[in-house]
Parts: structure tokens; C-alpha cells; sequence
């Protein structure tokens, strides 16, 4: 049964355009909103977290900042993901859905003109570079090939030298600069060759 049930999951992510990943607010983040999240990610879709149910919550401000955090703690791997605080029963901000959706698609579906993005990725090697045993790692070509979700492609000099941290740097700076709300973005990395005349 639950084979089937993460089956069905699996085929609605592949249709949807935007995933709407609804949580309980009385019970928290689980392990099946955990599961959920990590096939959305494995889908590249763009994402919008609705905590259902905040009707019945008190302490609204302070249960805000508590499910939040548990989110971001839970599932950090999607922590550009929006959340709503909504209620089925009362109609609370469930309108708000549908506006978020079509933010989040938008985003999910952003080119970044060649020369902002030039400029973006020479402000972040000149912010952060990255050195291993006395070897640099040297960024000599890059592009967004793709849209939808939005993927990157950096042509660097050494793939050895590219670490986890620095990706996770490139991304975070590429979505200071230009948002990308609610969609997950793809950075590949590859070796660069010099063209021989």
C-alpha cells in the first residue's frame, strides 16, 4: 500500500508544473513530508510548502517561527521553497496559492540575460574563491543552458577542485542575485578544454 501511495506521488509530480507539498500544522513535518520533498527535488520541480490546518493553532506568531524552523531543519535541501500558513476549513489565504503558483513558475522558467549573468559570476569569484592543496579553482566558461528548472553549466580548469561547499555557494549567490523563488536551480560543473586553432 505504501508502495502504491509513493507511486501515485511520484507520477502527480512528474505532471504537475508547480507541486503544492501540504503539511499539518497540529503535527508537524514527518517522515512522509520528508519523502514527498525528496521526490520533488529528484523531479526538479518548483515548490510551495502549505501548512494546512492554522486555524487551530494559538500562538500563531511564535508557531509560525517553530514550523519554519523545523522545515529549514527537516528538509534543508529545499530551504528556497516558500511556505504559506493556510486552512482548508476556514478558506484562510488559500487564494494565495494560486498567486504563489504563478510566481513560482515564473521563476521556475527564468533565463538570466548572458551579460547579468556575467556579472554575477565575476562578483562572486572576486567575493570567494576556492584553493586545495595550492591548486585555484579557475571558473573559464559558463552559461545557463537551460530553463525549467533554470540549469548552469561552469566550465572550470580542475573537476577535482570543485567541493560541495563552494557549489553551495555559487547557488546561494546566484539566488541572492536574481531570487529564483521556489524553484530548484541546476548547476552542473565540467572540465574546460581550449580549443586548438
Amino acid at each position: 500500500m505504501q508502495y502504491l501511495s509513493a507511486l501515485s506521488a511520484s507520477y502527480a509530480i512528474s505532471d504537475a508544473d508547480v507541486a503544492v507539498l501540504v503539511a499539518d500544522a497540529s503535527q508537524g513535518i514527518g517522515e512522509t513530508e520528508v519523502k514527498i520533498a525528496r521526490l520533488l527535488i529528484e523531479k526538479r520541480k518548483p515548490v510551495i510548502v502549505a501548512v494546512n490546518k492554522w486555524d487551530l493553532m494559538q500562538e500563531k506568531e511564535e508557531a509560525a517561527k517553530y514550523f519554519t524552523q523545523q522545515l529549514r531543519e527537516r528538509m534543508k535541501f529545499m530551504s528556497w521553497a516558500g511556505i504559506l500558513f493556510i486552512s482548508a476549513k476556514t478558506g484562510q489565504r488559500l487564494d494565495r496559492i494560486f498567486s504563489e503558483a504563478e510566481i513560482v513558475f515564473k521563476q521556475h522558467c527564468r533565463e538570466i540575460p548572458a551579460q547579468e549573468l556575467n556579472e554575477a559570476v565575476r562578483d562572486a569569484l572576486a567575493k570567494k574563491t576556492y584553493s586545495s592543496k595550492g591548486k585555484t579553482l579557475k571558473i573559464k566558461e559558463f552559461a545557463q543552458v537551460s530553463s525549467k528548472p533554470p540549469v548552469f553549466i561552469f566550465s572550470v580548469n580542475d573537476l577535482d577542485l570543485v567541493h560541495f561547499s563552494y557549489e553551495r555557494f555559487l547557488e546561494n549567490f546566484l539566488r541572492e542575485r536574481f531570487g529564483f523563488y521556489g524553484t530548484p536551480i541546476v548547476l552542473k560543473f565540467r572540465k574546460y578544454y581550449k580549443e586548438k586553432n
